[in-house]
């Protein structure tokens, strides 16, 4: 144990030096004799604790850049009053942080243990016995944390794994991502913590306490007071750096499968979307437009230089885009462009072989590769170079980070391997199923009937497969041979690591892929060297992360100010949400995936990245009709929405079905017509930290149903939204909380019951949408092919939903989609009250970008007469239209930028 001593007296900074009596670990090796404590509070929300020794690693400052602010002195009623309150225990060393002076501790180390070895650090914080956790991912769960009985014997689900791995979305085991960041709901009040490391770790929670445990580094711990769960994920996000603004194009619907054997084919299915008069904004590009898989080249045969410019070109004279896939991994061969001026630059990872360093070679889609070292000085301009001479030749719209945990097909260095592209043909022919082997499709948009499926396998691209799904527990389809396959090929020895400890041996097995597997399964080994002499062992987790920096800094510098950067990653960090947007990875066509990409989702936005979205139909296994009508329904409320599986599974395009292209078309003139509503919730993301999506919880954190619901979600703190999430079921169970007042969005009919309820909902109908009362929604009333076609013929529909005080408010922002500030942009403020709507605020930059209203939908008044319109002085008397039950009044399409004044009475 150790005891604190401060450099002053009452000073929250000071040292640890370890007690006299301590016996060393054996099993973890010596514990640090003297340590620094840094604790203060930097603003009136936040607390800061640091505890560590000089020159140990920890995530450097241009990585992820935070405040270093610290509050002014304030007396003690300010303190006691406004501040939190941090206290430290001498002998033995604990401290607890409280929200202010009169609460109980937020986190408290208080009679746990404390443990700090060079590569072991174990420290502890009192829970209540039945904690509400959320966050701490990346993992396939639940959205509210399972918290094990006792902290002997930890159950599935209880331990979060931080080590960046490429698995298929296995259940409960670590995956892409690492966001070591929780927010407890706690007796009506909430409050967030993050521990700021890169190092691999196992987060354990059980009954009545959470426990990390890091494989180094030092302790940078944050703990946000909140106290309402909204504010804990602004002080958060606030704090990590704002997402970045989308552009509006993307929030459209995107198609992608990896299995588009040539331009042909790719440009058939765009043909398909128009021929089934189904909206497309974005077709994607799997690696199958690569020469044998090497970045930064395209196949001279399946998609040679000239079709593949034109059908970019094709597809901007649309008003539609191309996204691309980008590896990180370079392969490793003179005659490469990449590789040569990566190994002229020197910018490659290295490792030590026979005492002399030379670049780490692993294997990934095109044989042995080499990867970019984000640390060194000049990988940033080697990057930009290569992106800046593609774009250059194909001028692609974005580009689609993969493998970039770094995703490895040996374990760790292969430089002694044969050299031959894609997968081993052994594990290859292991990880996909016989009935998988025996569907291998191509596609089905070469076929002129695009519903009839085509079995016809693309021999070459056999050997070439990404790894399938490590199913699902709970996933009653799951092939048990399969599985069985699976756990021989990647059986491992599992047993203690003895001394000497190394990067590669530390003393503690995190549970890696659920097995304690080695950190160098399938990735990069840990004694790989980054420039500066770092090693993989502590910087493995930011890789994905510093390869978005570093592309959208690329893409800055490419664009420049005519358009937004956009790149949607696999592997994210905390503070990815700044440069890039996020799938949720290789998911399964299951119902169990279906209902837990929300979880998923409502995750990612509290880690600050709320573009995010779960593959539409799942990328493993083949998607029935019935599953993809109920993924289409959730997916038109994804805030990235893209449909996308694999080569050895049917395609599942939205057309390969009549049924599912008939709900597709409804569904996304809905998705679109809420685009204007949708971008103003990024808007207020990437200015203010205002989540997109969000959790019942997060509203009505005092209600236990509500604390326990990840089946539902709000699409900003307006509509609440309900999906079917269950097979051969017509109703949806659903909670309305009973504080608010909920309205159809279809009909405008308030709900007459609160609580749980029942709401019909068959496999051809809209998705249940409830707008909460208080609420103005803007709407496009013409959605079209495109995005940008929609709000070329559209005028505003303003819906709006009376709370009981008869009142209700919104806004709405459109602008040019330059980088913010844009050149043109709009802004208005409305508000409903006294039976009066009223738009203020109007705030306009440029000319190009207008508000023109057309129709104002009411609901809550069951009938008026007349309305009275006034702009700039002028009065004119509207007749209100009675339709279900709410008040339509058309508008012939006044432009609120031309008024200085506008508001419609009801008479």
């Amino acid at each position: 144990m150790y005891n604190f001593l401060p450099y002053e007296t009452g000073l929250l900074h000071g040292s640890l030096s370890l007690n006299s009596g301590t016996s060393p670990d054996k099993n973890m090796g010596d514990q640090i004799e003297t340590l620094t404590v840094d604790a203060r509070c930097e603003t009136e929300t936040r607390v800061k604790v640091s505890i560590g020794a000089p020159n140990r690693w920890s995530v450097p400052q241009d990585v992820l850049p935070r405040p270093e602010n610290s509050l002014p002195p304030l007396d003690e009623n300010q303190k006691a009053m406004e501040t939190p309150m941090i206290k430290i225990h001498e002998e033995p060393f604990s401290f607890q942080v409280h929200r202010n002076a009169h609460e109980e501790a937020l986190f408290s180390t208080k009679g746990h243990e404390f443990i700090f070895c060079d590569q072991y650090i174990e420290f502890s914080s009192t829970l209540p016995e039945h904690p509400n956790i959320y966050g701490l991912g990346e993992v396939n769960s639940s959205f509210k944390r399972l918290i094990s009985p006792d902290d002997k014997k930890y159950a599935p689900g209880t331990v979060t794994t931080f080590w960046a791995r490429d698995d298929a979305v296995p259940q409960h085991d670590n995956v892409y991502s690492s966001h070591p960041f929780y927010m407890e709901i706690r007796d009506s009040q909430a409050h967030g913590v993050l521990l700021l490391s890169s190092n691999g770790m196992d987060v354990l929670l059980s009954a009545g306490k959470i426990t990390y445990k890091l494989l180094g580094g030092n302790i940078e711990l944050y703990i946000f007071t909140g106290p309402t769960p909204l504010d804990v994920l602004k002080q958060y996000v606030d704090f990590i750096g704002k997402p970045f603004m989308p552009p509006l194009w993307s929030l459209g619907v995107h198609q992608c499968r990896w299995g588009y054997k040539d331009v042909a084919q790719a440009r058939k299915v765009v043909e398909s979307y128009k021929d089934g008069q189904i909206p497309l904004d974005a077709l994607w590009l799997d690696i199958d437009y690569m020469d044998n898989h090497r970045i930064f080249t395209n196949d001279p045969d399946r998609y040679p230089k000239e079709k593949l410019q034109k059908l970019i070109s094709d597809l901007h004279d649309n008003d539609q885009h191309m996204i691309v896939i980008l590896d990180p991994g370079v392969k490793a061969k003179d005659g490469d462009n990449a590789y040569e001026e990566g190994k002229r630059r020197d910018i490659f990872i290295k490792i030590k072989d026979d005492g002399k360093l030379r670049d780490f070679v692993g294997r990934v889609w095109p044989g042995k590769t080499c990867f970019p070292d984000w640390f060194h000085p000049d990988a940033q301009d080697y990057w930009s170079q290569q992106l800046k001479k593609w774009c250059l030749q194909f001028p692609v719209d974005g580009l689609w980070l993969d493998m970039n945990e770094i995703s490895n097909f040996a374990d760790g260095d292969c430089d002694d391997d044969s050299d031959s592209d894609g997968l081993p043909a052994d594990v290859a022919e292991s990880l996909v199923s016989p009935e998988e082997r025996s569907a291998v499709v191509t596609a089905e948009a070469t076929s002129d009937e695009p519903e009839k499926q085509t079995e016809s396998a693309e021999p070459e691209l056999l050997h070439a497969i990404k790894e399938t799904s490590s199913s699902n527990e709970s996933d009653a389809t799951v092939d048990d041979d399969e599985n069985t396959l699976r756990s021989t090929i990647d059986s491992v020895i599992e047993k203690s690591p003895e001394p000497p400890f190394t990067v590669n041996n530390p003393p503690y097995l995190i549970n890696n892929a659920g097995k304690k597997r080695p950190l160098q399964h399938r990735s990069v080994a840990p004694d790989a060297i980054h420039y500066g002499g770092l090693y993989e062992y502590n910087t493995h987790n930011l890789y994905g992360h510093m390869e978005c920096q570093a592309t959208y800094k690329s893409l800055i510098d490419i664009y420049g100010s005519r358009k937004k950067p956009f790149i949607l990653t696999r592997s994210s960090f905390v503070g990815s949400g700044k440069y890039t947007a996020k799938w949720l990875g290789d998911n399964t066509s299951s119902y169990n995936d279906l209902k837990e990409s929300i979880a998923g989702m409502l995750s990612m936005t509290m880690f600050g990245i709320p573009m995010v979205g779960a593959d539409v139909g799942g990328f493993h296994r083949n998607c029935d009709e019935q599953l993809m009508l109920r993924w289409t329904q959730l997916a038109t409320f994804y805030p990235f929405m893209r449909n996308h599986n694999w080569i050895y599974n049917r395609g599942q395009e939205f057309y390969q079905w009549k049924s599912v292209a008939d709900l597709a078309r409804r569904c996304f003139a809905l998705r679109y017509s809420l685009l204007p509503y949708w971008y103003t919730l990024f808007y207020y993301a990437a200015t203010m930290s205002n989540p997109v999506l969000q959790a019942l919880s997060w509203h009505h954190y005092s209600d236990k149903e509500a604390l326990e619901n990840d089946a539902q979600f709000f699409l900003g703190d307006k509509l609440l939204i309900s999906p079917v999430l269950q097979e051969d079921v017509t109703t949806v169970h659903a909670y309305f909380p009973p504080n608010d007042i909920w309205y159809d969005l279809y009909t405008g009919r308030p709900l007459a019951n609160k609580g749980w309820q029942k709401i019909e909902c068959y496999v051809h109908d809209l998705t249940p949408v409830h707008v909460r009362g208080g609420s103005i929604i803007p709407m496009w009333n013409k959605a079209s092919k495109t995005v940008a076609d929609t709000k070329r013929h559209s005028k505003l529909e303003l819906w709006v939903g009376l709370d009981s005080r008869g009142q209700a408010t919104g806004s709405c922002y459109l602008d040019n989609d330059e980088p913010l500030p844009a050149s043109s942009s709009i802004f208005a403020h409305f508000m409903f009250e006294n039976g009066k709507l009223r738009i203020t605020n109007v705030q306009q930059v440029g000319k190009s970008e207008t508000l023109s209203i057309s129709r104002i939908i009411i609901a809550g008044i069951t009938y008026t007469s007349q309305a009275e319109l006034i702009c700039n002085g002028q009065r004119s008397t509207l007749i209100p239209i009675q339709e279900k039950s709410q008040v339509v009044i058309n508008l012939d399409g006044e432009s609120i930028v031309d008024h200085h004044e506008f508001s419609i009475t009801l008479l």
